[in-house]
Protein backbone atom coordinates (compact mmCIF):
# COMPACT_ATOMS: atom_id res chain seq x y z
CA UNK A 1 0.00 0.00 0.00
CA UNK A 2 2.77 2.20 0.32
CA UNK A 3 3.15 2.32 -2.90
CA UNK A 4 -0.11 4.03 -3.36
CA UNK A 5 1.69 7.45 -1.78
CA UNK A 6 2.76 8.67 -5.04
CA UNK A 7 -0.68 8.26 -6.75
CA UNK A 8 -2.04 10.20 -3.80
CA UNK A 9 0.58 12.82 -3.56
CA UNK A 10 0.80 13.14 -7.61
CA UNK A 11 -2.43 14.02 -7.63
CA UNK A 12 -2.60 16.18 -4.54
CA UNK A 13 0.43 18.04 -6.41
CA UNK A 14 -1.76 18.31 -9.31
CA UNK A 15 -4.40 20.14 -8.29
CA UNK A 16 -2.37 22.58 -5.30
CA UNK A 17 -2.82 25.72 -7.63
CA UNK A 18 -6.01 24.66 -8.47
CA UNK A 19 -7.87 28.26 -9.45
CA UNK A 20 -11.01 27.82 -8.41
CA UNK A 21 -10.92 25.88 -5.13
CA UNK A 22 -14.20 25.42 -3.56
CA UNK A 23 -14.69 23.02 -0.41
CA UNK A 24 -18.36 22.29 -1.03
CA UNK A 25 -16.82 21.07 -4.25
CA UNK A 26 -14.19 18.85 -2.65
CA UNK A 27 -16.35 17.35 0.11
CA UNK A 28 -18.35 16.23 -2.40
CA UNK A 29 -15.44 14.75 -4.55
CA UNK A 30 -13.87 13.06 -1.70
CA UNK A 31 -17.76 11.70 -0.87
CA UNK A 32 -17.90 10.26 -3.99
CA UNK A 33 -14.54 8.44 -4.31
CA UNK A 34 -15.58 7.13 -0.72
CA UNK A 35 -18.66 5.71 -2.14
CA UNK A 36 -16.97 4.25 -5.65
CA UNK A 37 -14.65 2.54 -3.35
CA UNK A 38 -17.23 1.23 -1.02
CA UNK A 39 -19.03 0.15 -3.84
CA UNK A 40 -16.05 -1.63 -5.36
CA UNK A 41 -15.39 -3.63 -2.39
CA UNK A 42 -18.85 -4.90 -2.07
CA UNK A 43 -19.66 -5.64 -5.42
CA UNK A 44 -16.64 -7.60 -5.10
CA UNK A 45 -17.48 -9.63 -2.26
CA UNK A 46 -21.05 -9.75 -3.37
CA UNK A 47 -20.06 -11.07 -6.72
CA UNK A 48 -18.67 -14.03 -4.52
CA UNK A 49 -22.16 -15.08 -3.59
CA UNK A 50 -24.39 -18.15 -5.59
CA UNK A 51 -27.74 -15.55 -6.61
CA UNK A 52 -25.06 -12.69 -7.86
CA UNK A 53 -23.00 -15.34 -10.60
CA UNK A 54 -26.61 -16.02 -11.26
CA UNK A 55 -27.25 -12.71 -12.00
CA UNK A 56 -23.84 -12.17 -14.07
CA UNK A 57 -21.42 -8.79 -14.05
CA UNK A 58 -24.17 -6.96 -16.05
CA UNK A 59 -27.09 -7.55 -14.59
CA UNK A 60 -25.85 -6.97 -11.16
CA UNK A 61 -24.47 -3.39 -12.12
CA UNK A 62 -27.76 -2.93 -13.61
CA UNK A 63 -29.22 -3.81 -9.65
CA UNK A 64 -26.68 -1.55 -8.55
CA UNK A 65 -27.50 1.60 -10.23
CA UNK A 66 -31.26 1.19 -9.30
CA UNK A 67 -30.59 0.96 -5.94
CA UNK A 68 -28.49 3.53 -6.29
CA UNK A 69 -30.58 5.93 -7.90
CA UNK A 70 -33.21 5.27 -5.26
CA UNK A 71 -30.95 5.99 -2.44
CA UNK A 72 -30.28 8.95 -3.60
CA UNK A 73 -32.90 10.49 -5.46
CA UNK A 74 -34.13 12.48 -1.99
CA UNK A 75 -30.90 14.16 -1.56
CA UNK A 76 -31.31 14.73 -5.62
CA UNK A 77 -34.74 16.35 -4.83
CA UNK A 78 -34.01 18.31 -1.27
CA UNK A 79 -30.58 20.05 -3.04
CA UNK A 80 -32.34 20.83 -6.59
CA UNK A 81 -36.05 20.72 -6.64
CA UNK A 82 -36.07 24.60 -5.60
CA UNK A 83 -33.93 25.62 -8.73
CA UNK A 84 -35.82 23.32 -11.30
CA UNK A 85 -38.71 25.55 -12.17
CA UNK A 86 -35.99 28.75 -12.97
CA UNK A 87 -34.00 26.29 -14.75
CA UNK A 88 -36.65 25.00 -17.20
CA UNK A 89 -38.11 28.25 -17.42
CA UNK A 90 -34.31 29.61 -18.37
CA UNK A 91 -33.60 26.92 -21.14
CA UNK A 92 -37.38 26.83 -22.51
CA UNK A 93 -37.04 30.52 -23.31
CA UNK A 94 -33.55 30.28 -24.61
CA UNK A 95 -34.59 27.76 -27.20
CA UNK A 96 -31.84 24.88 -25.29
CA UNK A 97 -34.22 22.48 -23.18
CA UNK A 98 -34.34 19.83 -26.26
CA UNK A 99 -30.30 19.98 -26.56
CA UNK A 100 -30.35 19.41 -22.69
CA UNK A 101 -32.47 16.67 -22.80
CA UNK A 102 -30.58 15.24 -26.03
CA UNK A 103 -27.66 15.42 -24.45
CA UNK A 104 -28.38 14.72 -20.87
CA UNK A 105 -29.39 11.41 -22.33
CA UNK A 106 -26.56 10.42 -24.83
CA UNK A 107 -24.26 11.50 -21.16
CA UNK A 108 -26.35 9.21 -19.06
CA UNK A 109 -25.61 6.11 -21.45
CA UNK A 110 -22.08 6.00 -21.97
CA UNK A 111 -21.70 6.68 -18.59
CA UNK A 112 -23.59 3.57 -17.95
CA UNK A 113 -22.18 1.66 -20.82
CA UNK A 114 -18.36 2.85 -18.78
CA UNK A 115 -19.41 2.12 -15.73
CA UNK A 116 -20.77 -1.58 -17.02
CA UNK A 117 -17.69 -2.18 -18.57
CA UNK A 118 -15.84 -0.85 -15.41
CA UNK A 119 -18.07 -3.00 -13.47
CA UNK A 120 -17.16 -6.02 -15.64
CA UNK A 121 -13.60 -5.42 -15.18
CA UNK A 122 -14.09 -5.04 -11.72
CA UNK A 123 -14.99 -9.08 -11.80
CA UNK A 124 -11.49 -9.37 -13.18
CA UNK A 125 -9.13 -7.35 -10.53
CA UNK A 126 -8.95 -6.60 -7.01
CA UNK A 127 -10.77 -3.26 -5.96
CA UNK A 128 -7.51 -1.60 -4.88
CA UNK A 129 -6.22 -2.44 -8.58
CA UNK A 130 -9.58 -1.40 -9.74
CA UNK A 131 -9.60 2.18 -7.95
CA UNK A 132 -5.37 2.30 -9.21
CA UNK A 133 -6.61 2.01 -12.73
CA UNK A 134 -9.53 4.43 -12.17
CA UNK A 135 -6.93 6.75 -10.92
CA UNK A 136 -4.78 6.81 -13.54
CA UNK A 137 -7.64 6.79 -16.01
CA UNK A 138 -8.41 10.56 -14.63
CA UNK A 139 -5.22 11.79 -15.04
CA UNK A 140 -5.05 10.62 -18.74
CA UNK A 141 -8.28 12.45 -19.34
CA UNK A 142 -7.38 15.60 -17.53
CA UNK A 143 -4.14 15.31 -19.54
CA UNK A 144 -5.94 15.01 -22.69
CA UNK A 145 -8.04 17.54 -22.12
CA UNK A 146 -5.63 20.05 -21.77
CA UNK A 147 -3.88 18.88 -24.78
CA UNK A 148 -7.29 18.95 -27.05
CA UNK A 149 -8.66 22.21 -25.24
CA UNK A 150 -4.66 23.84 -24.97
CA UNK A 151 -5.80 25.02 -21.79
CA UNK A 152 -2.53 26.42 -19.98
CA UNK A 153 -0.84 23.96 -17.40
CA UNK A 154 1.32 24.50 -14.48
CA UNK A 155 4.90 23.37 -14.26
CA UNK A 156 4.06 22.06 -10.49
CA UNK A 157 0.80 20.12 -12.06
CA UNK A 158 3.00 18.63 -15.03
CA UNK A 159 4.83 17.36 -12.22
CA UNK A 160 2.10 16.05 -10.35
CA UNK A 161 0.56 14.64 -13.56
CA UNK A 162 3.23 12.88 -13.97
CA UNK A 163 4.02 11.48 -10.45
CA UNK A 164 0.57 9.82 -10.18
CA UNK A 165 1.17 7.84 -13.30
CA UNK A 166 4.57 6.85 -12.43
CA UNK A 167 3.18 6.19 -8.92
CA UNK A 168 0.22 4.03 -11.14
CA UNK A 169 3.10 2.02 -12.56
CA UNK A 170 4.99 1.62 -9.26
CA UNK A 171 1.66 -0.20 -7.49
CA UNK A 172 1.18 -2.10 -10.58
CA UNK A 173 4.91 -3.54 -10.44
CA UNK A 174 4.77 -3.88 -6.69
CA UNK A 175 1.55 -5.90 -6.63
CA UNK A 176 2.81 -8.18 -9.15
CA UNK A 177 6.04 -8.63 -7.79
CA UNK A 178 4.27 -9.31 -4.31
CA UNK A 179 1.00 -10.84 -4.72
CA UNK A 180 2.19 -13.50 -7.76
CA UNK A 181 -0.53 -12.09 -9.70
CA UNK A 182 -0.64 -9.46 -12.50
CA UNK A 183 -4.00 -8.01 -11.11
Amino acid sequence: YLSLLPIIGGVALASLKELDFKLKALIFALAANQAAAFKNVVAKKTNKENWAKKLGPQNMYAVVTILAFLATMPLVLFQDLPHLKGLYQGLEAAGKLKDLVKFAVFSGLNFYIYNEFSFLALSKLSPVTHSVANTLKRVVIIVASCIVFRTPTTFLGNVGSAIAVLGTLLYSLSKKKYSGSAH
